[in-house]
């Protein structure tokens, strides 16, 4: 790697939307949705789980309903 790494540099448009980004607030159903996806992503795609059972199982931990 040497020097290299030091002449590295991230185009500032894309540094100015990670930005904004970073300020953005999260809803509950945007949590809730990330959620689903990430435990969908890393479960077995053979189990047959689908990403409305794991909506459900996460709603039904929290105490409320599944819209």
């Amino acid at each position: 790697m040497g020097d290299d790494v030091f002449k590295l540099k991230t185009d500032n448009v894309l540094l100015e939307r990670l930005k904004m980004a970073a300020e953005v607030k999260q809803t509950p159903a945007d949590r809730l949705e990330q959620r689903v996806s990430f435990i969908f992503s890393s479960i077995n795609p053979e189990n047959g789980v689908t990403r409305e059972r794991i909506r459900q199982a996460l709603v039904e931990q929290e105490g409320g309903t599944a819209a």
